[in-house]
């Protein structure tokens, strides 16, 4: 297993835009242009997870001594397999020592996909995630907030998202 940066317009861009899809509802989505376009800077990395083939995506962001770890998918026929966790320890790796932190959705018994989200809860925990305990709302969904070699506040994330605002990456300033 290995990420490959992506760029914009080549065939894996097309394999990375078609996972993203169907991977992430409508309303946690950005457009898929201004997520190739930084990552042709240094402030993001688009990754397509390779094992013999295009096997998923990873997208970061590079937040000085925070990363944030916006996207993370596997195919389905490949879910269940260990390329999302082989996928993270090339993360730890490729960050060093830096925080890494993602947002998903909470458990919520009543959640039409209330199973995938212990799911995907549990597989972060496995892959050494902390709930931060921390809950954060940024275009009126919640979201909980985990990390990975250190602790992630409410505060820290709001200073990269409006970061992220100011650089034109997120339309909206997210109410944190």
């Amino acid at each position: 297993m290995e990420l490959v940066p992506v760029k914009s317009g080549t065939e894996l861009a097309g394999s990375v835009e078609r996972l993203f899809l169907e991977a992430f509802p409508e309303v946690e989505r950005l457009p898929l242009e201004p997520l190739f376009r930084f990552a042709d800077t240094d402030i993001a990395d688009f990754y397509a997870i390779m094992d013999d083939g295009f096997k998923g995506l990873a997208y970061l962001v590079d937040g000085g001594e925070l990363m944030l770890l916006l996207y993370l998918a596997v195919v389905p026929e490949s879910r269940g397999r260990g390329l999302g966790t082989q996928a993270l320890e090339e993360v730890k790796r490729l960050v060093g020592d830096r925080c890494v932190y993602l947002y998903m959705e909470p458990l919520d018994d009543k959640a039409e996909n209330s199973s995938q989200r212990v799911i995907r809860k549990a597989f972060y925990e496995r892959c050494g995630f902390m709930d931060s305990g921390d809950v954060i709302t940024p275009w009126n969904e919640h979201f909980t907030l985990m990390s990975w070699n250190g602790r992630v506040t409410p505060e820290s994330t709001n200073r990269l998202f409006s970061h992220l605002v100011d650089i034109g990456l997120f339309c909206d300033p997210p109410d944190l």
